[in-house]
């Protein structure tokens, strides 16, 4: 800022509402060193206006605060109304100047109206004045810099006098506006400028001319003479009480006096009945007293003055009337949640006297010397759990007996009334009202309100509530003198969203929701107003919810009436009611509210029953943010006073059940046991009622009847349950008890069987209650014969799961054979399993022919019926799987690559490989690496391109090898801006064969990146073109060397490809995936063992005909077996007798059995036996399971045995004829061959 050559700078005149403001600044350009400010406000209006300066300063911005100290006025770094100067210095930076600045004197005025400064290096204070309409006003500050505190000081001092230069430029008019300064000379700085001094005849030079002790200022502004010592007395009267008053003991009364002096009135003192009693040191000189018990007292008022003289009233003497006293009893009641409990130890306080009373443990107190005069307001505070309680109660002074006792009603302080009815509310409870109408609904019950009861209610969404049937017809505002009616905001410019209602156990409880957006404020409030009439009468109204920016002030009100026409409306501020109000009979309320959320949300006020029409009123503070010391979301208060469980201890018992909870269920919070049913209440599914219930005993085995081997060890068991918990299990084998051991609920024991005979067994189950239950005895008989009947089921397992498989046969050499029925299931009955048998499973599913032989040797027999596990029979694959469990899986960025050594060795072109190099942009070389996009025309490399582009973002690239194939996946490719995938595959077979692969590929990957497709080897380049799309029959490229392929819209689901033929050419095929394309070319449609695209592209079979040349061979056993899979089978099946053997003598009457293998290059469809009979005729035995019958030699010389098969082609073998001699029967034959089992049943 540049000054003026007199060191001067004013600014342009600026409007400041009805007044024009300027600022002067002024430098002394020799002499003392200062910047004064100089603001003024001219007022150009016709009213008067107040006007203000806000003053701030940063000393040294990039200080911390911790760097900085302040220094005021009044000694201390706090900035206040009182102070008139700051200084502001860094004591740890002596090199930084020291800043004062002068804003007033203690004389002044005009006092800082706001300010903020507490030891940081950041200050403000506002300088206010009233103008009057034409007038001016100045403010005038200062500011200086010295080397030290001292020196800064001394320069406010000397400015503070308004001496020398400081008022340079400023002339005796502009002196006259300043505010706050003197704008005189006051050398002595008493706050009489010089001028004043010589004509009221004091010196300049001292704050105390005539030296009695009082400063000139203060002699003068008691209108006294400072030139002349005070040798006067003061002078003081006694006002009130006066002569004649009616007064009482133990009522307050104002004690007041006034006193004069020629300086000034230090003190004055009161005394009654020869005791002090108050010092009042500054007018007016008044106090508060509570009269004495007696029948008079002595009141004496004595006034000091400031040089120590005194003077008095004199004793004046009041007469005191009868005692209107009386003493109230009581007790203090905590409610929660509709419980009561005493509070002992609280205080009980009669502002009125003072006098206080301790409540019990009881919660009970005795209050003597209450004024029964009028009502009285007691209060009652003091800290429970550590929290501070301050309520109050009203004591009417009908009620009251003077001179006696005066039984008062509970005191009942309620706890936690607002989240307790809000969350009794549910979504069934509420109705929506969307316009200012009023709905009827009839009540749950009756209402009393007033000395009515009511049935029916109409609400509306303005949170008014009109009892009875008549409907209202004041539109948005009910009248108190027309309805039985509540308003809980009486406002029509609130926007009310429902409305809830819901009978609770002993009230009725009402909810009122408003919302409401500001009108041209920034926010919004969302609050309720909430009503509850208890089936006493007794009203309570609260008011929960917050706002969202500025709260709106509203004239709203509450309106509480009873609908009798003539009743007067007590209209009065809400927070009137704090101090309790009665309202007679005939009286209707009218309490003025502001909407903000602010002030309602924390309060509620209750309405008491009198009796005769009359109700108490009371507003009381609520405390939302209750303490919960040891969150168990019960109060402290209520633990505390309840002694229902430790307000410190979450979890009182240790049970793993929070006090709260414990609370909610009904429990004990201090035992673990609630129920006293032996379960913890944390385990306990029903922790408050005892459990009777006896456990349930499910399957049970073995079963009643049941008949089991003998000697074998057997593993009772039993399924228990409890709606609790079981405790133990036991097995009682011919009463002998053993405890089972638990597996989830099944319960189970070993035992051995007997050898002979039978036995019994029971189970009982008993639970942690106690409760027993037992199972009815069950039987068991031991098997005598050692025979059994085995059941088991028969599976096929395929990619959708395990199914059931019916219409199988099941052979069992020597049983006989059984069907599979429709859940694959089957039996034998009656045989002696003897651990190296087989059974042999033949028949058909789909195209697979099933010829499957089970062990039964890991089968354990202990009963007379046999379970044994499920039969899988696992489908036919003869063609290579890949291995998808990929051993190896990079991540890929843009331009990267990896090498793979193969398993296998790879021809292409004439050329043998093992290493590959594998480029993350879809394709592979050999011989060297490339990573970039493929380009044909201008690369001289050997490669196969699968889906060759630019593939720019992230994927993964897998791969897998071994000596038959390897196959690599590009997954999740993407090209640049599109987040669609592509997924190709390529298969290298170890016979040359190349296979692609295409799952998905998105169109705008083909048309706008038009991929590279094809083979190429730079040996010979000849090309070759062709579009995928127009492949529908196998294509030789013949001596091509660079084939490609164009792709002009997506793929899906598509294979090509390449077979190498002997000519060094490639045949091209390729097609569609038939739908499975997501198995990636492992799909086999005819289920003959052989995936589609090796029947298309290797063995160029019927992909969906199972048995292409219907020789009854599945194309994969064909292939399996090296047969041609298209030409008919046409050789026959070759047969030999294995058993008996040739040359082996037989006996008349003996069984042997009779096998045979035969051999075809197809399968054996049947196998038979022809032999002779006694009487000559031939016999044909089948043989069911392709290998041996039982046959009884006959009685003859010789017997001739034929051996017959057929394969699936129907070519017959030749016949192949055996004979054998027999013998008759020696007499030890039976010793030689064990007789036959019994035949099966």
């Amino acid at each position: 800022m540049a000054l003026g050559d007199d060191g001067e700078f004013a600014t342009s005149l600026r409007r400041y509402g009805d007044a024009l403001y300027h600022r002067r600044v002024y430098v002394p350009t020799t002499g003392d060193s200062f910047v004064r400010y100089q603001e003024t406000f001219d007022n150009q209006s016709d009213a008067a206006m107040d006007v203000g300066v806000r003053l701030s300063s940063y000393y040294h911005y990039y200080s911390s605060s911790s760097e900085v100290t302040l220094l005021t006025s009044s000694g201390d770094s706090v900035l206040n109304e009182e102070d008139y100067y700051l200084i502001a210095y860094s004591p740890g930076s002596p090199e930084r100047p020291v800043l004062g600045h002068l804003f007033g004197t203690q004389y002044s005025a005009v006092k800082p109206c706001d300010s903020s400064a507490a030891g940081t290096n950041y200050w403000y204070l506002c300088l206010e004045s009233s103008v009057a309409p034409g007038e001016r006003v100045t403010f005038l500050h200062y500011v200086v810099m010295g080397d030290s505190v001292e020196d800064v000081q001394a320069q406010l001092d000397a400015l503070r006098k308004l001496d020398g230069q400081a008022l340079n430029g400023i002339d005796a008019n502009q002196a006259a506006t300043i505010a706050n300064l003197s704008a005189y000379v006051d050398s002595d700085g008493d706050g009489l400028s010089d001028v004043l001094e010589a004509s009221l005849g004091t010196l300049n030079d001292s704050q105390d001319s005539d030296g009695d002790g009082v400063s000139d200022w203060e002699e003068y502004a008691a209108g006294g003479d400072p030139a002349v010592a005070d040798n006067a007395d003061p002078t003081v009267v006694l006002l009130t009480p006066s002569q004649g008053e009616a007064l009482y003991p133990y009522e307050a009364v104002t004690l007041s006096a006034q006193a004069e002096d020629d300086s000034k009135v230090a003190e004055v003192n009161f005394w009654v009945d020869g005791e002090l009693v108050g010092s009042v040191s500054e007018s007016p000189y008044e106090l508060q007293f509570y009269l004495p018990y007696g029948t008079f007292m002595d009141v004496e008022a004595i006034a000091t003055d400031a040089t120590g003289r005194t003077g008095s009233s004199g004793v004046v003497r009041f007469d005191l009337q009868a005692d209107s006293s009386t003493t109230v009893s009581s007790r203090v009641l905590l409610d929660y949640n509709g419980e009561t409990f005493p509070m002992a130890g609280l205080t009980v306080t009669d502002p009125n006297t003072g006098s206080t009373a301790i409540t019990d443990e009881l919660g009970e107190f005795s209050l003597a010397n209450v004024s029964a005069r009028d009502n009285a307001l007691l209060r009652i505070s003091g800290e429970l759990a550590g929290e501070t309680l301050d309520f109050t109660t009203m004591v009417d002074s009908s009620q009251m007996i003077v001179g006696g006792e005066t039984l008062l009603a509970d005191v009942i302080y309620v706890r936690n009334i607002k989240p307790y009815y809000e969350n009794q509310l549910s979504y069934e409870d509420t109705v929506y009202i969307y316009s200012p109408a009023f709905q009827q609904f009839a009540l749950d019950g009756a209402v009393t309100w007033g000395e009515q009861t009511y049935t029916q209610a109409y609400i509306s969404n303005y949170g008014d509530v009109v009892f009875g049937d008549l409907a209202p017809v004041d539109g948005e505002n009910p009248q108190t003198d027309s309805y039985p009616m509540v308003s809980l905001f009486n406002s029509s410019n609130e926007v009310g969203d429902y409305m809830a209602y819901k009978r609770l156990a002993d009230r009725h409880l009402f909810v009122s929701n408003q919302y409401r957006v500001l009108a041209g404020e920034v926010g919004y409030y969302d609050f309720n107003g909430l009503l509850t009439v208890t089936d006493e009468g007794v009203i309570q109204i609260t008011w929960y919810g917050y706002p969202v920016g500025e709260p709106l002030a509203e004239n709203n009100t509450l309106d509480i009436g009873w609908g009798n026409a003539g009743d007067t409306v007590r209209s009065v501020p809400l927070t009137d009611l704090y101090n309790g109000l009665t309202l007679a009979q005939g009286e209707s309320l009218s309490a003025a509210i502001n909407m903000s959320p602010y002030l309602l949300r924390d309060t509620f006020v209750t309405m008491t029953p009198q009796g005769n029409g009359t109700y108490f009123v009371l507003l009381q503070n609520y405390d939302s943010n209750y303490r919960d010391t040891d969150y168990d979301d019960l109060p402290d208060l209520y633990e505390f006073v309840s002694g229902y469980s430790d307000y410190q201890l979450r979890d009182t018992d240790g049970d793993g059940v929070y006090d709260g909870d414990e609370y909610a269920l009904g429990l004990e919070a201090d035992n673990v046991d609630s129920d006293g049913d032996q379960l913890r209440d944390n385990v306990d599914n029903e922790p408050a009622v005892a459990d009777t219930e006896l456990p349930v005993l499910g399957a049970i085995w073995p079963n009643d009847g049941d008949a089991l081997m003998p000697d074998r060890t057997v593993y009772l068991s039993a399924e228990v349950t409890d709606n609790e918990q079981v405790a133990e299990v036991r097995f009682l084998v011919d009463g002998v008890a053993t405890v089972a051991s638990p597996l989830g609920d099944q319960y189970g024991v070993s035992i051995t069987t007997p050898t002979t005979g039978a036995f019994t067994v029971q189970v009982e189950a008993t639970d942690v209650s106690g409760n027993t239950a037992q199972s009815a005895v069950r039987t068991v008989t031991i098997i005598d014969n050692g025979l059994t009947s085995l059941e088991g089921r028969v599976l096929y397992r395929s990619d959708a799961g395990e199914a059931d498989l019916g219409g199988v046969t099941i052979a069992f050499d020597g049983y006989g054979t059984v069907v599979t029925d429709v859940d694959g299931g089957f039996r034998f009955d009656n045989v002696m399993l003897e651990g190296s048998q087989e059974l042999t499973i033949t028949g058909q599913v789909g195209n697979q022919a099933i010829n499957e032989v089970w062990p039964l040797d890991q089968i354990s027999v202990i009963s007379d019926l046999t379970t044994m596990q499920d039969i899988i029979i696992e489908p036919q694959t003869f063609a290579p799987g890949y291995n998808w469990s990929f051993a190896n899986s990079d991540s890929f960025q843009n331009e990267r690559g990896t090498t793979l050594t193969l398993g296998h060795t790879f021809n292409y072109y004439g050329v043998d490989y093992t290493t590959i190099y594998i480029s993350d942009n879809g394709y592979i070389t050999f011989g060297s690496e490339l990573r970039q996009t493929p380009n044909p025309g201008s690369l001289d490399v050997d490669m196969i391109s699968v889906l060759g582009t630019d593939f720019v973002y992230g994927y993964r690239l897998e791969y897998d090898t071994n000596t038959e194939r390897t196959v690599i996946h590009w997954r999740e490719t993407r090209i640049p801006g599109y987040s669609t995938y592509d997924y190709a595959q390529l298969v290298l077979y170890a016979d040359g064969r190349i296979y692609m692969h295409y799952y998905d590929v998105d169109y705008r990957t083909a048309q706008y990146k038009q991929p590279y497709i094809g083979l190429k080897s730079t040996a010979s380049l000849t090309s070759a073109r062709q579009a995928i799309e127009a492949l529908q029959a196998p294509v030789n490229f013949g001596s091509a060397t660079d084939i490609r392929l164009s792709l002009a819209d997506g793929l899906y689901n598509r294979y090509v490809g390449f077979v190498p033929q002997a000519n060094g050419s490639y045949t091209l095929y390729s097609g569609g995936l038939g739908g499975y394309g997501h198995q990636w070319g492992m799909t086999d449609t005819d289920f003959d063992g052989v995936s589609d695209l090796d029947e298309i592209l290797i063995y160029q079979t019927d992909w969906q005909t199972a048995d292409g040349d219907s020789d009854g061979l599945l194309d994969g056993e064909e292939l399996m077996k090296q047969t041609d899979p298209v030409a008919a089978d046409t050789t026959v099946p070759n047969v030999y007798l294995l058993s008996p053997i040739q040359d082996l003598t037989l006996y008349a009457g003996q069984t042997i059995t009779l096998r045979a293998d035969a051999q075809d290059d197809g399968r054996i469809e049947r196998l038979w036996y022809v032999v002779d009979t006694p009487d000559g005729t031939p016999q044909i035995l089948e043989s069911t399971e392709l290998d041996s019958v039982r046959y009884v030699v006959p009685d003859a010389a010789s017997v001739d045995i034929e051996v017959h098969a057929e394969d699936t082609a129907g070519n017959q073998s030749q016949t192949a004829t055996y004979t054998f001699t027999i013998k008759s029967a020696p007499q030890n034959v039976d010793n030689q061959q064990p007789p036959p089992p019994p035949a099966p049943t």
